[in-house]
């Protein structure tokens, strides 16, 4: 069941986007905590894209990350966000996620969305 359908419409859109790019910062620092911050998170549901800004601990300069195709799926009890193109600012990034980590560790173009945060991206989806 594709459940980003609903987001195209409606006035309430930039509250939904912006709640939405809140829920993802979230998600995203809980996984690098240590190594990192989102330093900007824009999802956009006119065009399906999130613009990301990622500082690196010791990194003298963010790099940004540009995901096309997003949506969200919800399989069971589980929530998934889907994309069709991920980018890194950063070449060597770039290859080394494309290479490895999408085939091999994620095993595809989606990412599990940990319980506690599936049920915020739930009440605003």
């Amino acid at each position: 069941m594709q459940i980003n359908d609903f987001m195209n419409f409606g006035p309430l859109n930039q509250a939904k986007d912006y709640a939405i790019s809140q829920v993802l910062t979230m998600i995203i620092n809980s996984r690098i905590s240590g190594a990192g911050k989102v330093q900007d998170c824009r999802f956009e549901s006119k065009n399906n894209s999130l613009k990301l800004s990622i500082l690196f601990n010791e990194e003298p300069s963010p790099f940004n990350v540009t995901v096309t195709g997003v949506g969200f799926l919800k399989e069971s009890r589980e929530l998934y966000v889907t994309y069709e193109d991920l980018r890194i600012s950063r070449s060597w990034m770039d290859q080394l996620y494309h290479d490895i980590v999408e085939p091999e560790i994620l095993g595809g173009k989606r990412l599990q969305v940990p319980e506690k945060y599936a049920e915020k991206l739930l009440l605003i989806l």
